[in-house]
């Protein structure tokens, strides 16, 4: 047997017999999927009903940003905010495309591209199917528009940020780049999702709702990227084995 993590190093598995305990992975992925799933849309269930509980913290949460509100930090959110929008996080993920594609990643890139197109898909759907009212704009600093829940900057920042740091700690690189980018993913995620509330543009359920359904999405994502990875070289070791 391998070695290390399961899928860390896919040019050592020696046979099929690897197999299984990549399945073992598999399903222990699919059932982590399978229950954040399940508590997001529980979650979601419980916003819908209006929860006097998930009221009380978002009014409260929004009510004290309000009020701490000073011009600095207005210029510096809007900022920041303005790095997890789409058409920033869509110019970054393009770029990120082409780069791959033109060293002749082609798998990278696709990841990329279907994992960015599909996160953003997700969250426009249950924008729509929620249709949660954003809180009063009179008392935001910048203006929004459509519907407030789950928050698409937050969603489409953990997927973004998410892929390209996965991409990273993925590659050839030295374990300080890695964990530097793992880090600076996390905090940049973090920003945004904050921004949106200081902004008064969403409710704090929202943004950690887009969070975690970001965070699903590309779990679900990074882990058939893995899968295919470790089945098209073991298919080449084999190859190998009976040249």
């Amino acid at each position: 047997m391998a070695k290390g993590p399961i899928l860390s190093d896919p040019e050592n598995l020696p046979d099929r017999r690897s197999l299984a305990a990549a399945i073992v992975v598999l399903v222990m992925g699919i059932a982590v999927i399978a229950l954040a799933s399940d508590a997001f849309f529980d979650f979601a269930a419980q916003l819908k009903a209006s929860n006097p509980r998930i009221r009380q913290l978002d009014q409260g949460v929004h009510d004290w940003c309000v009020a701490h509100r000073n011009e600095p930090e207005n210029i510096f959110f809007v900022i920041i905010t303005t790095l997890g929008s789409p058409l920033v996080l869509s110019v970054v993920t393009s770029i990120a495309v082409i780069v791959k594609w033109r060293k002749r990643q082609r798998g990278t890139a696709l990841f990329l591209a279907l994992t960015t197109a599909g996160g953003y898909g997700v969250q426009l759907a249950l924008k729509q199917h929620y249709a949660r009212a954003r809180p009063l704009l009179t008392q935001a600093v910048q203006g929004a528009h459509g519907y407030s829940f789950p928050s698409g900057h937050a969603t489409g920042s953990a997927v973004v940020l998410g892929a390209l740091a996965y991409v990273i700690v993925r590659g050839k690189h030295t374990l300080h780049i890695k964990v530097f980018a793992t880090i600076l993913a996390v905090l940049l995620l973090v920003a945004v999702c904050w921004s949106r509330v200081y902004l008064g543009v969403h409710w704090l359920t929202d943004v950690i709702a887009g969070a975690s359904l970001g965070a699903v999405w590309l779990l679900a994502a990074m882990l058939a990227q893995e899968i295919a990875w470790w089945m098209r070289r073991l298919r080449r070791h084999e190859a190998r084995q009976q040249a």
